[in-house]
C-alpha cells in the first residue's frame, strides 16, 4: 500500500467475505484492515464495498466506520449490500433473524427475513 500510496494511486477498494473455503476474496475483518491501511498511507481512498448490513449490528459497524473515516482525515469511502454467500451470512446474521435465500430475482427480499420476536 506504501508503494501505491507513493506512486499516486487514488485508492484501495476491498470487499466483505467469510469462511471462502476457495480460499479466494478472503477479508474477514473489512474495517480492521482498512483501519491498517489508512494508518500506514498518507493520500489514497480507503474504500470499502460490499459491506453486508446484514452481518454486523448496526450501531457497532456505524461507530467502526465513523471512527476508521475521522483517524485518517476524511478517507472512507463505503458501499454496502444486503447479503451474499450464504455460508457465512446465515453464521453472522443470526442476531437480526435474517438468513439468505435463493434469489428469484424479485425486489421484494422479505422471504429471507423471519419473523423477529417480540419484547
Amino acid at each position: 500500500m506504501r508503494f501505491a500510496d507513493e506512486s499516486g494511486y487514488a485508492g484501495f477498494c476491498m470487499t466483505e467475505h467469510h469462511f471462502q473455503i476457495e480460499g479466494i476474496e478472503t477479508t474477514t475483518n473489512p474495517p480492521l484492515w482498512n483501519m491498517h491501511i489508512a494508518a500506514n498511507t498518507k493520500n489514497p481512498m480507503v474504500r470499502q464495498v460490499g459491506m453486508a448490513l446484514t452481518a454486523h449490528h448496526p450501531m457497532r459497524l456505524a461507530e467502526d466506520l465513523a471512527t476508521i473515516d475521522h483517524v485518517p482525515g476524511g478517507r472512507l469511502f463505503c458501499g454496502f449490500g444486503w447479503d451474499n454467500t450464504p455460508r457465512w451470512l446465515n453464521t453472522l446474521a443470526w442476531h437480526l433473524y435474517i438468513i439468505t435465500i435463493q434469489s428469484d430475482h424479485r425486489i421484494d427480499r422479505s422471504a429471507g427475513r423471519a419473523a423477529l420476536p417480540r419484547f
